[in-house]
């Protein structure tokens, strides 16, 4: 079975974007794994296999902890963004991070169900990990990466929030703050929409844990090419 036949058979035993022509698009994450694997130097033997361990995805040498001097950085895509979108931002800020030197959290992709016959999308959606649906052993070797699940259990928090919608945004304290479906605690929020495209101030920042929340960021042609 090939790489997008079986993403989609992943999607179809949810109920999800059950049109062929949408998972076609949906299913496309499957370039990103590729598109690694191509830059790793590697010749693909076959297609890209899904984890059926999530853990397994992150190598032991990634493994984080409180004590840890390692820097983070997050993402999540606004809620209408669907997963191939959802994937073009994960490129995004993959890029980011190996500029910044920042392990990067991946999201849980988040798959959305329209409201009846309505063209809106239904307010609630259901979240997978990315290693649920493929191994991300390539991504890896490539630039540190680890899933939304593992940064909570080990560091708890995120230090820095800086929101990127079209919404209004309130810089604050200490808060709880909703993330990619959940509830964490975002120490300091600052309104500094465009800060992931200003490189010297970000890599100024001495935050462990910068967010970015509601984003719609893809990589311009110039910045995907060398990672193909």
């Amino acid at each position: 079975m090939s790489p997008i036949a079986r993403c989609c058979s992943c999607l179809a035993r949810r109920g999800l974007l059950c049109r062929k022509s949408i998972f076609t698009r949906a299913c496309t994450v499957v370039l990103l794994m590729a598109a690694a694997q191509h830059s790793a130097g590697e010749e693909s033997t076959g297609p890209v296999s899904i984890s059926k361990d999530p853990e397994a995805a992150v190598p032991a040498a990634l493994t984080v902890s409180d004590g840890s001097s390692q820097t983070y950085l997050l993402f999540d895509v606004v809620f209408h963004e669907q997963l191939n979108k959802q994937r073009r931002a994960l490129m995004f800020f993959f890029d980011l991070a190996r500029q910044t030197k920042r392990v990067l959290v991946l999201p849980r992709a988040r798959l959305l169900r329209r409201a009846g016959a309505s063209a809106r999308f239904a307010p609630e959606a259901e979240y997978v990990r990315w290693g649920d649906l493929f191994n991300l052993s390539v991504i890896n070797k490539l630039h540190p990466a680890i899933e939304l699940e593992t940064f909570v259990e080990a560091v708890g928090r995120i230090d820095l929030l800086v929101p990127d919608g079209s919404q209004a945004c309130t810089a604050a304290a200490e808060q709880q703050v909703l993330f990619n479906g959940l509830h964490l605690l975002a120490a300091r929020t600052e309104c500094q929409r465009g800060l992931q495209h200003q490189l010297h101030s970000l890599l100024a920042r001495d935050a462990r844990a910068i967010a970015f929340r509601d984003v719609t960021n893809q990589l311009g042609a110039q910045r995907v090419a060398p990672l193909r």
